[in-house]
């Protein structure tokens, strides 16, 4: 008895300190939204106001003043993640995480992102205007007040490294970081140069990649391509906690004569990978000068999304092809030059140096031809990877239309928050030349409005952008850019609607654009939804159209499986196979948590890719194919095609496998791996037990830390390519979504101040903070929330006030 008095009494203390240690923390360490600060600089009193979701509503008599309280609660609530992301943008990480992220350093240090963005920021400071850059340093001045006065974030003790002040180059870093879903166009383009030195003309016509018969087929190091692949998608991997990758998307537009309102409506759900804290971060700017309830990057002052009384816009990836990569051919005499048209010419070489905790210093010697960085020995100097590219083999240089200087895309973003009508919009639109971006229009005047927003390259008629082009002749080299007016750009169409779902855009007079769109899965829905006779569009039925779950390839995959299936006895000789069967046959493609079907079809689906395509395929190009951007397109091509040469399984010998032999093999496969995870039960096969959704953290990536820092795992309806858009990797064997929608917003120009939206986790990136996940629930559920922008509501639902004076 009396020692168990002593465990208790043990157990009780250790509970009455663990309690005192949380108290402690969430007193000294989450934010602080009520309180009184002087801070140097501001000219005048500033009020920020929280709402009950933790969005802060900045009132100042001016944009200075406006821009610099928005620096430091922007900071309070995200520091450690702005740090993140400035260190992703220079090839930094290593410096807080160690050998582990050694080679996405050195991948980005490769491309030499910082090296362009420090050269892009040198020359907007030449010639921007003082308003905006006045805004620039007002920002980075709230972020370093906060930093010098505010407490430290938790991350940065755990990792032992110190808080330090940001600068404009910084920002410069995260503008590069947000075009560096390159990472998935580049390994793609590797991935089909290498299947385009073995296979025939007809598998690579069914294959997706506009392949024209008889195109040059350019000799590689099919080694080094392999290495350069394999290393890109494990780096795709480790960036998406990280900051989450620009993907994918959905926006559309209804003109007035659609909506109950009789007014213009906005809907947007950009798709962008799940991340802890997540992407966005919502503020509501307002000053004598401007308004904007807005959707904020780290440390990017300027809304990515926005809305007002006026206007409101939203984005998706346009994805257009606007990296080239070359092979150079090198002197044999000299390794440090390169063949260039008529004459060898020296690489520019530069020096870079990786800082790596607990290690040695990295240094790296990076050589650039006219056309861009050599990426080649991205990865050399690692076990395994030792002269896969020798300095006297041809190299790899990446072109890349984001190393032109002339990229305003800081000024597009300011020019948005401030613009009133459509013309004053296309001009802001125009300043944005790389990533390329579908940005989607509506203002309180009745307009709708869609741009591909983009610098487009002019290629000779005979490139194909998708494989390695010739470096040394030129006859593949940029003939330069066309004009904005080629852009693909739609004002009111007469249909009333207008939508983008990275789709593939019409020509515009300079044929088809080359990208890595998405097939038709989602923009076939959403199209038949706008143009239905749907004369009352409201937000309550927007709200469901932006979680609709029904997916067409199902429909097209139900249509011509299910005959072969039906007649083939291999897969009707058991009652499991009989039931599934049944429930594939009777399901109506809706990703309901419940469905069971759904999960049949998602393992049939990945058989039936393994099946068809990974015996000509082989083991390394399959497994870049399965998860990337091509099986999408690929899959609608070929499952119509029943003369497809890849239908027939090259690994076997004297046999020719039809369709239906794929099938029927997918058929059995599948089943066979539903026994083994889920059991011979089939109600334990639905779609909530195979598919969850989680918000992880970059220190979430270590356990027990994960139960700390990441939010979930949740149950979610939606999948692959349906609107409500949740991507898992078919190569896993537990589908955890890694990307979807970054938020879910609704503005209708008939009830401005009730606009709507949801934050896939919270405001907050601090730990224990209230409004660090207090979110994430909802969003799971489908549910939204009010974007307040009246001030008597805001007032209403004020849950904190920082009053900010001048010294």
């Amino acid at each position: 008895m009396k020692r168990l008095k002593i465990i208790i009494s043990v157990t009780v203390l250790s509970l009455l300190v663990l309690s005192l240690a949380v108290y402690i923390y969430v007193n000294q360490k989450t934010p602080n939204r009520n309180q009184t600060l002087t801070i140097a600089g501001l000219t005048a009193k500033v009020e920020v106001i929280y709402d009950d979701f933790g969005v802060p509503h900045i009132y100042a008599q001016n944009d200075e003043d406006m821009y610099l309280a928005f620096g430091y609660v922007h900071a309070q609530d995200r520091l450690f993640q702005m740090d993140l992301l400035r260190r992703l943008g220079q090839g930094r990480l290593a410096e807080l995480f160690g050998k582990e992220v050694v080679k996405l350093d050195q991948l980005f240090r490769t491309v030499q992102i910082n090296h362009y963005t420090e050269k892009m920021m040198r020359r907007y400071s030449d010639k921007a205007p003082k308003k905006i850059l006045d805004a620039i340093d007002a920002y980075i001045k709230g972020i370093n007040h906060f930093i010098e006065t505010g407490p430290t974030p938790l991350e940065f003790e755990i990792l032992g490294v110190d808080k330090s002040t940001f600068t404009r180059n910084d920002m410069a870093a995260v503008i590069g970081f947000t075009a560096y879903s390159f990472t998935f166009g580049l390994a793609q383009d590797l991935m089909v140069t290498n299947l385009i030195q073995d296979l025939s003309d007809e598998h690579l016509e069914d294959l997706g990649i506009r392949w024209q018969k008889g195109s040059a087929k350019i000799p590689v190091n099919k080694k080094g391509i392999e290495l350069l692949t394999r290393e890109l998608t494990t780096i795709i991997s480790q960036i998406n906690p990280m900051g989450g990758i620009f993907q994918g998307s959905n926006g559309w537009a209804i003109s007035p004569s659609k909506t109950k309102s009789g007014k213009a409506m906005l809907v947007n759900d950009p798709h962008m990978g799940f991340s802890q804290p997540s992407v966005w971060y919502e503020a509501h700017l307002v000053s004598p000068e401007s308004e904007i309830y807005g959707h904020h990057l780290a440390l990017v002052p300027f809304a990515f999304l926005g809305n007002n009384s006026d206007i409101a816009w939203g984005l998706t990836m346009f994805i257009n092809d606007d990296i080239d990569l070359y092979k150079e051919t090198i002197n044999p005499e000299n390794p440090n030059q390169y063949w260039a048209i008529d004459h060898w010419q020296d690489f520019e070489q530069i020096e870079e140096t990786i800082k790596i905790k607990g290690e040695d210093d990295l240094v790296l010697k990076l050589k650039s031809s006219r056309h861009g960085p050599i990426i080649s020995n991205a990865f050399s100097g690692f076990e395994g990877n030792e002269d896969i590219f020798l300095e006297t083999q041809d190299q790899l240089a990446m072109w890349w239309v984001f190393y032109d200087e002339d990229n305003d895309f800081l000024e597009a973003l300011y020019d948005l928050t401030r613009v009133k009508n459509y013309a004053e919009a296309t001009v802001a639109v125009k300043k944005i030349h790389a990533p390329g971006l579908n940005v989607m229009y509506a203002d309180k005047h009745g307009d709708i409005a869609w741009w591909a927003a983009a610098k487009l390259v002019k290629r000779p008629e005979h490139v194909n952008s998708s494989a390695i082009l010739d470096g040394a002749t030129g006859k593949d080299d940029p003939l330069g850019f066309y004009d904005f007016s080629y852009n693909p750009q739609i004002l009111n169409p007469d249909s009333g609607a207008l939508y983008s779902s990275n789709n593939q855009p019409a020509d515009t007079g300079i044929g088809l654009i080359p990208g890595y769109y998405v097939p038709r899965d989602r923009a076939q829905r959403i199209a038949g939804y706008l143009f239905s006779d749907e004369k009352q569009w409201d937000a309550d039925k927007m709200k469901s159209m932006l979680l609709d779950n029904t997916s067409p390839l199902v429909k097209k995959i139900q249509q011509i499986t299910l005959p072969i299936l039906a007649k083939s006895s291999a897969i009707t000789d058991s009652d499991l196979s009989r039931s599934a069967l049944q429930l594939f046959k009777e399901w109506d493609a809706n990703h309901d948590p419940d469905e069971i079907a759904v999960t049949i079809f998602y393992y049939l689906k990945k058989e039936i890719l393994r099946h068809t395509f990974k015996d000509e395929m082989g083991e390394h190009d399959y497994a870049i194919f399965e998860d990337g951007f091509l099986r999408h397109k690929t899959i609608w091509k070929v499952i119509e095609k029943q003369s497809s040469p890849w239908w027939d399984d090259v690994s076997s010998e004297h046999v020719i496998e039809s369709r239906t032999d794929i099938i029927v093999a997918s058929w059995n496969k599948m089943l066979h791996a539903l026994e083994n995870k889920f059991g011979t039960n089939i109600n334990n096969w639905q779609w909530k037990n195979a598919l969850k959704m989680e918000h992880a953290h970059p220190l979430g990536e270590v356990k027990p830390l994960d139960k700390i820092f990441n939010i979930g795992p949740f149950t979610a309806a939606g999948g692959n390519e349906t609107i409500n858009n949740l991507i898992f990797k078919l190569s896993d064997d537990d589908f955890v979504t890694y990307y979807g929608p970054s938020t879910r917003r609704i503005i209708d120009f008939g009830d401005i101040d009730n606009s709507w939206g949801i934050n896939p986790t919270g405001q907050s990136g601090v730990v224990m903070d209230k409004h660090y996940g207090d979110q994430a629930k909802m969003f799971a559920e489908g549910k939204y929330r009010r974007q307040y922008t009246l001030k008597s509501e805001i007032v209403e639902h004020q849950k904190g006030l920082i009053v900010m004076n001048p010294e």
